[in-house]
């Protein structure tokens, strides 16, 4: 999707300032905004992938705290990706992931998005 796409450029060049662990979901909070996963995102380091549950996963997802998101990445039915210079936060979007009708809802700069 062009335009989603386009919209998520807003994320590019803010810095990621808190991750909030809730329950059964998953906060990241930026300089003026959040994003909430409700599906833990994949992060990748290192060349090395973490998934929700993996032991480091926390400490992996925290590493990202005052980075800067360098690009966005978003292919429908594929996947959104945060890039940082570290590595990277991702949430597969293949249809057979969802347990809602969205996998994240993104508030930033007065617009709410809904991936």
């Amino acid at each position: 999707m062009e335009s989603e796409s386009n919209e998520l450029e807003v994320l590019s060049g803010i810095r990621l300032d808190a991750i909030v662990f809730v329950m059964d979901y998953l906060q990241i909070q930026f300089d003026g905004g959040v994003a909430t996963y409700l599906q833990f995102p994949d992060v990748t380091v290192r060349d090395r992938t973490y998934s929700y549950g993996d032991q480091d996963y926390r400490n992996v997802l925290c590493e990202f705290i005052l980075s800067i998101v360098a690009s966005v990445d978003y292919e429908d039915d594929v996947s959104f990706c945060l890039n940082f210079e570290k590595g990277k936060i991702c949430v597969s979007l293949a249809p057979d992931r969802y347990i809602y009708p969205e996998m994240v809802l993104i508030h930033l700069a007065g617009k709410t998005i809904v991936i």
